[in-house]
């Protein structure tokens, strides 16, 4: 077993970071300072990357929570096992967990970051389903598309009609690539930016004027 490890991970080593361990010699002393140095900065990298990650949903659900009072809604505290008929009209829920359906109708549930639901004179109506992304590289959101789109698809599979439109809106802030945008946008997915939360405006205008 030791062998088989110890050959897998020859396998995986850096060659240009620690060279002298393929080569069954003693590193010089220049070899183990710069080794160490980028190790170091590495691990870094990978163990901040990960707290400001979950540090940026509270933070854009804070902007996001601001706009929304500002717009006169307020915060649904109640349970939700129908969208269409739990949550009142003009509040708002976060963190909220909704019923979806499997390609094979089998039942799942689904965490939202944000469920809007803006005043409107029709009764009935799918609130705005949300989600918070910042993205602080290029390989992450590749890893996420995929969750998204399979999201979006069981919310509409189990809520969605010919008559109505369902909005999952994503707001987005960091680093994105044009190619994360169209491949969202291929998938029926919407998005805002962070700083230009106000653009929600008029998907709110559209509800009051139903």
């Amino acid at each position: 077993m030791v062998e088989s490890a110890s050959e897998i991970i020859l396998n995986e080593i850096d060659d240009s970071l620690i060279p002298w361990l393929k080569n069954g010699r003693p590193a010089t002393d220049k070899e183990l300072l710069i080794a160490t140095i980028i190790s170091t900065d590495r691990i870094i990298q990978r163990t901040t990357s990960t707290a400001l990650r979950y540090m940026h949903e509270p933070r854009q659900l804070k902007i996001l929570r601001k706009f929304l009072e500002e717009k006169g809604l307020v915060e649904y505290s109640g349970s939700i096992a129908d969208p269409r008929t739990d949550m009142p009209s003009g509040t708002y829920i976060f963190n909220a967990t909704i019923e979806g359906a499997t390609e094979s109708s089998s039942p799942i549930n689904l965490q939202v970051d944000a469920l809007i639901k803006p005043k409107s004179k029709s009764e009935n109506l799918l609130p705005i389903f949300l989600e918070a992304k910042s993205l602080g590289d290029t390989v992450n959101p590749n890893k996420r598309q995929k969750e998204e789109a399979i999201k979006i698809q069981n919310l509409k599979r189990k809520w969605g009609n010919d008559s109505e439109h369902l909005f999952f809106i994503l707001m987005l802030g960091g680093t994105v690539p044009i190619r994360y945008l169209q491949i969202e946008n291929s998938f029926g997915l919407d998005w805002v930016w962070e700083h230009r939360v106000e653009d929600l405006k008029s998907i709110l205008d559209f509800y009051e004027n139903l």
